[in-house]
């Protein structure tokens, strides 16, 4: 009886179908993860720019926040003193308020 339903093409077409559908939805949650991650990260980068701002934060500060980070949350990789210096940087790279200055050489 499965020997029969597995060469039905029909079955074999629907299975193809079902198939499709959770490669498609794989697809869109890993899509929707990436886009929280980088609003996350845009996030990140912001209130670290900002704090720096009002409260004359050197960069040391930002080390010891990645420290505070990983004993708050232990096994959590991606917010080490490095990557919070990236997060940084890609903010500042593209928030909408920076200025775009004429190139002192042609």
């Amino acid at each position: 009886m499965k020997t029969q339903l597995t060469s039905d093409p029909a079955y074999k077409d629907w299975i193809s179908e079902i198939k499709k559908r959770i490669q498609s939805g794989q697809i869109r949650a890993s899509l929707a993860v990436n886009q929280e991650l980088i609003s996350l990260y845009w996030d990140l980068g912001k209130v670290i720019v900002e704090k720096q701002k009002v409260t004359n934060w050197g960069d040391g500060r930002v080390d010891q926040v990645a420290k505070s980070l990983k004993l708050e949350l232990p096994g959590l990789a991606g917010f080490s003193r490095e990557y919070l210096y990236y997060m940084k940087r890609f903010y500042l790279a593209y928030n909408q308020e920076t200025t775009i200055v004429e190139q002192v050489v042609p």
